[in-house]
Parts: C-alpha cells; structure tokens; sequence
C-alpha cells in the first residue's frame, strides 16, 4: 500500500506539471488556428478562422480562459503589441477589403483600419509590431491591371499609413516579414507565365520605405543563376538571427518530366542583403515557418511529407537535423504558427480536420524543449535513461495509442499504470512486448497520467487527453 501511495503521488505531481511546464495537445471546436502569442503566466492567445472566427484566451495546460468571436474578418497573423494589447491582420469577409485592427487582450477593438489593393481583393499576411510603436505588414491581392500586386505598409500606432512600398508582384507570406530598426527585409514569390515560381528578397529603408536591394532566386541548390533551372520555388517564412543572417524556408517543386510537380523543401541561409551562404534541399512535406532558438538553432514548423501530421524539426545553424517529430493524431493536420516558451519547449498552432464529421478544429501542441508531448519523464534512479526513446502516440486519444519500448526494456519487468488526477489508479496491466495498444474503454474524457516502472526502479510518466 505504501509502495502504491508513492507512485500516485508521483503520477499526480507529474500530472499537474510541477518540475516543469505542461506538454499537451488539445483541440477545439473553433475552427482552423492560425496564430500563437505568448501571454505573462505562460498564458497564451490562439487566433482562429473559418468555421468562427475570432481570439481565444487560454492558460498555461490548455484551457480555454475566454473566446471573443470577431465579426466580418479572417485573422492571419495576431501579435502583441509593446503596449500589452494585441495586433492582427485579416480580411473583410464580402468585402474583400485587408484588414489591420488593434484589440485588448480580450479582442475587443480598439481601432481597426482597411486597404483596399489593385486587385479583385486583398488580403494581409504577417504583421511585426516594432519596438517604436509602429507597425510594419505586407499585403497581397489576387490579381487585377498589374497582375498580382504585392504591399508593404508601415503605420502608426493610430493605425495611419506612414509610407507604402510596392516591390513588385507577388504573394505574401505571413512569415517572411523581417525587420532591424533601420531596415525592413521581407521574401515573396513571383509567379511567372502563371506557372513557375520564383523568389525576391527585398531589402527596405524602414524610415523611408524606400527599397535599398533586392535579390531573385530561382534555384537556391543552384546557388542563383538567372536562368530557369527546371524548379518552381515558394517562399514560406523567414528569420533574421541574432548574426544578422537571414534563414529563408520554402518549397520547390521540380517541373520537368517525369516528375513534375514533385516537392521538396528548403532552408536557405544568406547574408543581411541576401547573399547566399548555403542552402538545404530536404524531403519533408512543406516547411511554414522557422524561428531561432535561444540555443543559437533553429526550428521549422509544417507538415509531414510521410503522415498527414504536423511536423517539427530543430536544426543547428549549418541546417544538419537535431532532432524532428510528427503529430498525426488526425486524418490531415498543419502547423502554422509557434513561439518558443520560457522552458525552452514550443507553443505551436495550426488546425486539424477530421475527415469522419468534416470539421476543422484549433489544434494546439505544447512540447518540451525536444519536442515531444506527454514524454515527462522523474529521474528516481540513475537506471532511468532506459526509458529515454520510449513513447506513446497519439498523447490525445480518441479510440487507441501506442506505447513503444525499447527492445531491451522488455526483460525488465515493465507494469504499466493509468491514473487520473484524483490520483485514483484505473487500469494496470504488463507491458511484454516492444508494441502495446491502449484501448479507450471506459475512460471518460479528461487528463490521465501512464506511469511505466520496471523491477529496477526506472520510471517514464506520459500525460494523455481521452477526447
């Protein structure tokens, strides 16, 4: 009984997720999300779009504080600004109009402003709130008299246009837009012949909003020849690192025969006026975003090439792997937007559709700085790291998931325990083999802790959500 007594009070402090943050993932009823921001208490706020749209307000496990609808717009891209409240772009729903507007934390509006483009409509991509109170963002349209025009907008922080600048055509993205205090550095894709496309690096005075460079690529395996290599490129985010370099990540799909339309993705790396230094060819699904690291490396958000899942990956600053993992708990999911956390993990948002009742749902990940969820391991003994490469997957379980052992663990005597908060022990079973299913069963919706032991005294505890 005592023995027992100890491994629930282990599993109940592992649970509430007192060494560390907690690992999650959770889903909601909101529709698609698109953007992450980081909030005082490892808080956060998620923005989501169709089918509602609006800001939702949740705390440190996941759990949903408020959720204020927004009404006639999308919301792409949703920042905090210097003075605590918030900063999103979007697009006026009929009217086709790009929208920028300012809330409090609550998503009530403080100012909202509209831009119209030379095009059938608008629509904004990423915003940067600077350090002066002003705000830099870009904007496409979908075609109109010059093709597909592409803005970028510095505004006051009334929301006044201070200076446009238009470096030629092409799509937005809305993590490409990069800034120091005296330049604004921004990647976007031209389409060319409506089939092929390539990549222009821009280089803007951020006081004037005059453009100062620019550099096209059309091949960055090829190191940038001006002829057209047989690859049709996209730029989908980028990042200005603490060098001064630039980290642009993207697709490019090859489009001669056989194998046309086939992808790949890349990770390119330049100098402050986009020169390059090396590039990265990988095999992955598609790259949407990459950040820098506190560590000096570097993380790539997007979707898995081998699962329908959302995929992330760390590499150092050479773009050699570190480590990566998926998530693919549903039939198709996507990242697309994330923060490192004060522990070092990852917040990450994006949607999940599932294809059985045609829903989309928020999809938001919480990681440990290796990116793993559910994977929160005490070390009670120096045997422990036995237990290091051991999973379950998926860590929200819906029907059934997956413990995965190492092959050597299996002599050890490994007895496996579900426990729920209350610290009430449910199922306890054997684990005899390097693959065991765990059915839901009458597990009820909630937050569950599985602790594994063996006989000698190693231990790995996993977090899981029965929805």
């Amino acid at each position: 009984m005592k023995q027992l007594l100890s491994t629930t009070a282990l599993a109940i402090f592992l649970i509430t997720g007192s060494f560390a943050q907690s690992t999650f993932e959770r889903t909601y009823n909101y529709g698609m999300g698109t953007s992450v921001c980081l909030l005082p208490n490892d808080e956060f706020i998620t923005s989501t779009n169709y089918p509602m749209y609006g800001i939702a307000k949740m705390d440190a496990n996941g759990n949903v504080l408020s959720f204020n609808s927004i009404l006639n717009s999308t919301i792409n891209n949703l920042r905090r600004t210097n003075d605590g409240n918030l900063i999103y772009t979007g697009m006026n729903i009929g009217a086709g109009t790009a929208v920028v507007s300012k809330t409090d934390l609550n998503g009530n509006s403080i100012w909202t402003k509209s831009f119209e483009a030379d095009g059938f409509s608008a629509y904004t991509a990423g915003i940067i709130a600077q350090n002066d109170n002003t705000y830099l963002f870009n904007m496409s349209s979908n075609g109109g008299t010059t093709s597909s025009p592409y803005e970028i907008f510095k505004l006051d922080d009334f929301g006044n246009e201070i200076w446009r600048n238009f470096p030629g055509d092409g799509y937005a993205s809305s993590h490409s837009l990069m800034n120091t205090s005296s330049l604004v550095i921004d990647a976007y894709t031209t389409s060319i012949a409506d089939e092929f496309g390539i990549i222009t690096l821009a280089g803007i005075d951020n006081n004037s909003g005059i453009t100062q460079w620019t550099k096209t690529f059309y091949d960055p395996s090829l190191l940038i020849d001006n002829t057209y290599p047989g690859y049709s490129l996209a730029a989908n985010g980028a990042c200005l690192s603490s060098t001064n370099n630039i980290y642009m990540v993207g697709s490019k799909s090859l489009m001669t025969e056989p194998l046309v339309g086939t992808p790949y993705q890349f990770i390119m790396k330049t100098d402050d006026i986009g020169n390059v230094i090396w590039s990265r060819t990988y095999s992955e699904g598609s790259f949407n975003q990459i950040v820098e690291t506190t560590d000096g490396c570097f993380v790539v958000i997007g979707k898995s090439a081998t699962s329908t899942g959302i995929l992330i990956l760390k590499l150092d600053a050479n773009g050699d792997s570190l480590w990566s993992n998926t998530f693919s708990a549903f039939s198709t999911s996507t990242g697309m937007d994330f923060h490192e956390t004060s522990d070092q993990g990852f917040i990450i948002s994006g949607f999940a559709y599932e294809d059985a009742n045609g829903q989309y749902y928020t999809y938001v990940i919480k990681t440990d700085s290796q990116g793993n969820v559910g994977n929160v391991s005490t070390v009670i003994s120096k045997a422990n790291t036995i237990f290091k490469n051991a999973t379950l997957s998926p860590t929200i379980l819906h029907e059934r998931s997956t413990i995965t052992l190492p092959a050597e663990t299996l002599t050890l005597g490994n007895t496996a325990t579900i426990i729920d908060v209350t610290g009430r022990v449910l199922r306890q079973f054997q684990i005899t083999s390097e693959n065991t299913t765990i059915e839901r069963g009458t597990l009820a919706s909630g937050t569950y802790s599985l602790l594994i032991t063996n006989k000698q005294g190693s231990n790995v505890n996993f977090k899981f959500i029965v929805e």
